[in-house]
């Protein structure tokens, strides 16, 4: 069996997060200013098989967490907000997540005559809210 240091562990982490091996070298191993090096090092620390092994481990066990959906996210965002029960507090801050995940924080660029029934349509057209007739909560 083929133990692994706490700075090789360290490295596969870091490549297992989405950094390059160059740069997780570099963290893991206290920084080295030569790039060849440091490049040398890393190609032989990501060639070893047994970190290989833990970085492709780390990689399974991240996309395994990733199998909740996009729509199913909001789903449940979408049950906390509509729930009158739920401390307002909560319901505020899923209307803030929604708001992240579709965008609908984003400025709305407006022209022409401004009144309140041309921001109202402005606002349902590039934020997604429900028309009149939708249902709701």
């Amino acid at each position: 069996m083929n133990l692994l240091t706490a700075k090789q562990t360290a490295f596969a982490h870091h490549v297992a997060d989405g950094l390059t091996a160059s740069e997780a070298y570099r963290r893991a191993y206290s920084g080295n200013p030569n790039k060849t090096t440091t490049r040398r090092e890393a190609h032989q620390v990501r060639h070893n098989p047994a970190v290989s092994a833990l970085i492709d481990e780390l990689r399974k066990e991240a996309a395994a967490l990733k199998l909740v959906d996009r729509t199913t996210k909001r789903r449940v965002l979408t049950q906390i907000i509509c729930d009158r029960d739920m401390d307002p507090r909560i319901r505020l801050e899923a209307i803030k997540l929604d708001n992240a995940m579709t965008g609908d924080n984003a400025p709305v660029k407006m022209e022409g005559e401004i009144t309140l029934g041309t921001i109202l349509k402005e606002i349902q057209s590039t934020t997604g809210l429900p028309s009149q007739d939708a249902k709701r909560c």
